[in-house]
C-alpha cells in the first residue's frame, strides 16, 4: 500500500469534500427555513421519516457499492462491466422496493399522512447513482449531481412548505432527486428499466452476496436509525433537536468517506496490505489533517454562538454540538484500516465489526439517553466510533 502520491490524493479529497460540503451546506440551510415555519416537533417529525425511507433504500442496495471496491480500478475502464453491475444492482432495487412499497399500502390506513408522502424517497433511491459515481470517481459529476439536487430541494421547499403543509417535505425532497437523476442518466447512457436476468441466475448472485447484504442492513441502520430510535424512545422535541446533531455527524462521516474514495485508488495490491512505514507515515498525515479540521469545525461553531444561540433559546445546542467535535478522530483515523479490511474481502470481520458498532449505539442510546438526556445521546453517538476504530486498528495488526 503507498500514500505517496499525495497530490492527487489531496486533489481527490478536496473535490469529494467539496461535494460533501453542499450536501450538508443545503439540508442545513432547509433546516433553517424549516424552524422559521415550522415547530421543532414537526422537525422532528419529518427527519424521523426521512431516516426511515432513506434506511429502507439504502436495504434495498444489497451490499453496494461494497462488493465494488475489490475491483474498483476494473469498472474505471471497462463500461461494459459498470453496465452490467447498473442493471443488476436496479433489478435487485425494483424488487425490494416495490416489496416496500406493497408493505406500506398494507398498512396505509394505520400511517399518519407524512409517512405516505414521504414514501416517494423510496423511488428518488431507485434512481440514484451517486454510489456508482463514487466508486468510479468520477468526482466532478458527483459535485454537480449534489448541487443541483440539493439546490432543487431547497427551492421546492422554499416556495411550497408552509405552516400548514410541512408534512409533504420530504414529497417535494424526493421529487427533486427524481427530477435531476433522470438527465444525469440520460448523459451516463445509463439504463432506466433493468433487464431482468434468469431467476435462477439472480438466486445465485443473492446467495453469493449474502453476507454483504445484511453488511448493508447493519451499516444502513447505523447511519439512519438514530432519530427514529430517539423519537420512539425520548419524543419528538428531542429527536428535532438530535436531528441537529445529527446533521454534524453526518458532515463528520461524510468527510471520512470522501478520504476513503480520496486514498481507495492508492490501495491497489492487496496481498501487501498491511501496517507497513507508508501506511504509518499516512496515518500520520491524517491524524496531522484531523487535528486541523477539528480545530477548523470547533472555531465555526464559537464563531455562530449568537446564532446558536438565537434559534434554540434555552438548549445548550452550541455546547452538544462542541461535544460531538470529539468524533472527528475515532472516523477519520479508522478510515485506512477499513480499506485494507474491504480490499482483502474480510467481510465476516467487517460485519462483526458493524453489528458490534450497532449493539453499542442502540444499549447507549438507551442507557445514557434515559441517565443524561440529550447529552447521553450525543455520547451515545460518540462510543460507537471509538469503539469501532480501535477494532478495526487490531483487525489489521493482527
Amino acid at each position: 500500500m503507498r500514500l505517496a502520491n499525495f497530490k492527487n490524493t489531496t486533489q481527490r479529497f478536496g473535490l469529494l469534500t467539496l461535494v460533501q460540503l453542499l450536501t450538508v451546506l443545503f439540508p442545513v440551510g432547509m433546516y433553517i427555513l424549516l424552524i422559521n415555519r415550522v415547530s421543532l416537533e414537526q422537525i422532528g417529525q419529518i427527519t424521523t421519516w426521512q431516516m426511515i425511507f432513506v434506511m429502507l433504500a439504502g436495504m434495498s442496495n444489497f451490499g453496494f457499492p461494497q462488493n465494488l471496491i475489490p475491483f474498483a480500478e476494473k469498472l474505471k475502464t471497462s463500461s461494459r462491466t459498470t453496465a452490467a453491475y447498473w442493471n443488476k444492482l436496479l433489478q435487485i432495487r425494483s424488487v425490494l422496493i416495490l416489496f416496500f412499497f406493497l408493505l406500506l399500502l398494507s398498512f396505509a390506513s394505520y400511517l399518519p399522512a407524512i409517512a405516505l408522502f414521504s414514501s416517494l424517497l423510496l423511488l428518488a433511491r431507485l434512481y440514484n447513482p451517486t454510489s456508482f459515481f463514487y466508486i468510479l470517481s468520477q468526482n466532478k459529476t458527483l459535485l454537480w449531481f449534489h448541487f443541483y439536487t440539493k439546490l432543487a430541494a431547497l427551492a421546492f421547499v422554499f416556495f411550497f412548505i408552509t405552516e400548514h403543509n410541512w408534512y409533504v417535505t420530504n414529497f417535494w425532497i424526493a421529487l427533486a432527486e427524481i427530477l435531476i437523476s433522470i438527465p444525469f442518466l440520460i448523459h451516463k447512457k445509463w439504463a432506466f428499466v433493468c433487464t431482468f436476468s434468469k431467476v435462477k441466475k439472480v438466486m445465485v448472485f443473492v446467495k453469493s452476496q449474502k453476507k454483504l447484504f445484511y453488511l448493508q442492513i447493519v451499516n444502513t441502520l447505523i447511519l439512519s436509525a438514530t432519530i427514529p430510535f430517539v423519537q420512539l424512545c425520548f419524543g419528538a422535541q428531542i429527536a428535532g433537536v438530535s436531528a441537529v446533531l445529527e446533521k454534524a455527524t453526518s458532515l463528520i462521516r461524510g468527510v471520512s468517506g470522501n478520504l476513503f474514495y480520496a486514498i481507495l485508488p492508492n490501495f491497489k495490491d492487496a496481498n501487501q496490505l498491511g501496517l507497513s512505514k507508508n501506511m504509518r507515515n499516512g496515518l500520520y498525515k491524517i491524524t496531522y489533517f484531523t487535528l486541523v479540521l477539528f480545530c477548523v469545525a470547533v472555531g465555526l461553531i464559537v464563531s455562530f454562538e449568537g446564532i446558536i444561540t438565537q434559534k434554540f433559546q434555552e438548549i445548550p445546542m452550541m455546547y452538544y454540538l462542541l461535544l460531538v467535535q470529539i468524533i472527528w478522530f475515532p472516523v477519520m483515523l479508522s478510515t485506512p484500516f477499513q480499506i485494507i479490511c474491504m480490499k482483502k474481502e474480510r467481510w465476516n470481520t467487517v460485519y462483526l465489526f458493524s453489528k458490534i458498532q450497532l449493539a453499542v449505539l442502540v444499549i447507549g442510546l438507551m442507557l445514557l439517553g434515559n441517565l443524561f438526556g440529550v447529552w447521553g445521546i450525543v455520547c451515545a453517538i460518540i462510543l460507537p466510533e471509538l469503539v469501532n476504530f480501535l477494532l478495526y486498528k487490531n483487525a489489521v495488526k493482527k
